[in-house]
């Protein structure tokens, strides 16, 4: 795997790694997530980047149980800034990590061939290029993708999930994109499309301040969240222990339930639960009235 801030021996990076080992460590060793009889299926996981001096963009996110899953794994064009970018333009990389208790090791890879499109009008938007497939198994993974020459590129990394078995198959339980808010870049997105029948609970965060019990420094200081659902807003929040309509013992009660690393008391961290079923759902997060900083933007599904 290419150097990225998500390896780098930096103390960003080991922060960063800190940070995924003990969330890993935490919903792994949840004994609370059941699968239920009857719910909805994990179809696509999508986060939205724009690599600007930027090595990468990646997304953490957990397998759990029995069987294989098909992963198709895409990056999404939206935009250039450029004719120039879009001729110099010339590979981009994806790139998939398990972590193995101790590190993370590198399964797969493959370099996406743009040298076809040379104009900017070739960018069209939705473009899908390229793809990595891999069958997949219970665990924690990293799905990345990387751009050359530190090009100003907007993709969307999207991920497509299909059973193997249709009895026994690993379930997605939780994802997240951890990066820096702040400048032009305002918002992060992160998204599963859900289908078929029944409910499963989800919570969402957007984590900035309790990221410094991890080590991590720079973090946004009040960051926001707002949800979606099939392209209507479902719900928002500031502060996850108030304007919620569970009490914060209960929030906690259902961070626990999920796995979740604790809050601090009455921090500026944002949270909501939601009952979903079939849908797409689009968690936005926002730097409120602060000059940003790192965010790790989270879904947790039981």
């Amino acid at each position: 795997m290419k150097e990225s801030e998500y390896s780098r021996n930096t103390p960003i990076g080991k922060a960063i790694a800190k940070c995924f080992w003990f969330l890993w460590a935490s919903v792994f060793c949840s004994i609370s997530m059941l699968s239920a009889q009857s719910e909805p299926n994990v179809e696509t996981l999508w986060i939205d980047g724009y690599s600007s001096n930027r090595a990468s963009e990646a997304s953490h996110f957990i397998l759990q149980g029995a069987g294989t899953v098909n992963a198709r794994m895409f990056a999404v064009a939206e935009a250039v800034d450029s004719i120039a970018t879009a001729k110099a333009m010339r590979s981009i990389t994806l790139n998939i990590s398990r972590f193995n208790g101790l590190e993370w090791e590198f399964i797969a890879s493959v370099d996406l061939d743009m040298s076809e499109y040379s104009y900017v009008s070739d960018y069209v938007l939705g473009l899908r290029m390229g793809a990595l497939e891999i069958e997949l198994g219970a665990g924690s993974y990293l799905a990345q993708y990387e751009v050359p020459n530190s090009l100003a590129v907007a993709t969307t990394l999207q991920i497509e999930f299909t059973r193997v078995s249709e009895y026994v198959s690993p379930r997605l339980i939780n994802a997240s994109v951890l990066g820096f808010v702040g400048g032009t870049r305002l918002k992060r997105e992160i998204g599963v499309t859900l289908s078929g029948e029944g409910e499963r609970e989800m919570l969402v965060r957007n984590v900035g301040p309790t990221l410094e019990n991890f080590g991590l420094t720079a973090v946004a200081s009040n960051p926001a969240l707002m949800v979606m659902q099939d392209g209507l807003k479902l719900a928002s929040n500031d502060d996850w222990w108030t304007g919620i309509s569970i009490s914060a013992d209960q929030m906690r009660s259902a961070m626990q339930l999920m796995g979740a690393f604790q809050l601090s008391d009455k921090s500026s961290d944002s949270a909501l639960t939601i009952d979903s079923g079939a849908g797409a759902y689009q968690v936005i997060s926002r730097a409120e009235s602060d000059k940003g900083g790192y965010e790790i933007v989270e879904i947790y599904l039981n």
